[in-house]
């Protein structure tokens, strides 16, 4: 399968689908939880932007700091939740606890350049007993290269 990239100029030509108030009334997270900051349109895609600050590289190769993939892991996540709720929910508050979570690391990222994560497979949802199972691949670029590939799986439910 061809995974989807994206870059700075294309996401920021892209319609703005939801904004990060637009995010915390969709996701149940928060700041620092929080890592997808806007939701675009970018050629019949939805792409989410992770933007890395500097506490996201402290301590990790300080003197060649890189993301830790577990941070493009859970932007991965959040990206498929939002995918979810956008498709399958809309106004519902729902979470997710993940299962299986695996991720292919590609390229490093450096502090100052933005992640991009698109959902590249939605697979089918299943319901049992009150709850949703789900999963699905997310691709993460950045500078226009591919820089991870998330495979994820969990639960999605209603949060009342």
């Amino acid at each position: 399968m061809r995974m989807n990239t994206c870059n700075d100029e294309a996401y920021g030509a892209g319609t703005l689908f939801l904004d990060r108030m637009g995010i915390e009334g969709l996701l149940p997270h928060r700041v620092p939880a929080l890592l997808i900051d806007e939701i675009r349109t970018v050629e019949d895609r939805r792409y989410t932007r992770f933007l890395p600050e500097g506490r996201h590289f402290e301590g990790h190769f300080p003197d060649n700091p890189i993301l830790p993939a577990h941070y493009i892991m859970e932007a991965a996540a959040l990206t498929g939740l939002a995918e979810t709720l956008i498709r399958h929910f809309e106004g519902q508050k729902m979470g997710i606890l993940a299962g299986e979570m695996m991720i292919k690391p590609k390229k490093s990222v450096k502090p100052g350049h933005p992640v991009y994560l698109t959902v590249e497979e939605a697979g089918e949802l299943v319901h049992r007993s009150g709850i949703y199972y789900v999963n699905g691949v997310v691709s993460a670029s950045c500078d226009g290269i591919l820089v991870a590939v998330a495979h994820i799986s969990g639960t999605v439910f209603p949060l009342s």
